[in-house]
């Protein structure tokens, strides 16, 4: 896993405050805009170090400092590749652009 386990608290809160969608993965928890301010508000009365990110109407909760391109590193140092070696093509905008950076050729749509 690349970050810690979904808070369960953030869960709860987010439940309570009638959040829907809510999907809860192993290290995030997901919903659709315009709930992003149910989460921001659990996230600083919980005192979390997490952040939102936003992507095609989806807001997801992810420990600070996971991304795109976090996933993109664990994924080449466990395949002993190079990003050197790597074509990075996104559509989106939940952070295409750290993603790329570090292939070898990257494109947003």
């Amino acid at each position: 896993m690349l970050g810690p386990a979904s808070d369960a608290r953030l869960v709860e809160a987010m439940r309570a405050a009638s959040a829907s969608p809510l999907a809860v993965g192993r290290t995030n928890v997901a919903t659709a805009e315009p709930h992003e301010r149910v989460a921001l508000e659990a996230i600083r009365t919980l005192g979390l170090e997490a952040q939102v990110i936003f992507n095609q109407g989806n807001v997801m909760v992810l420990a600070s400092g996971v991304n795109k391109a976090t996933g993109l590193a664990a994924a080449l140092d466990e395949l002993a590749l190079s990003p050197h070696n790597v074509v990075g093509i996104g559509e989106a905008e939940n952070a295409d652009a750290s993603f790329e950076a570090p292939c070898g050729r990257g494109r947003t749509w």
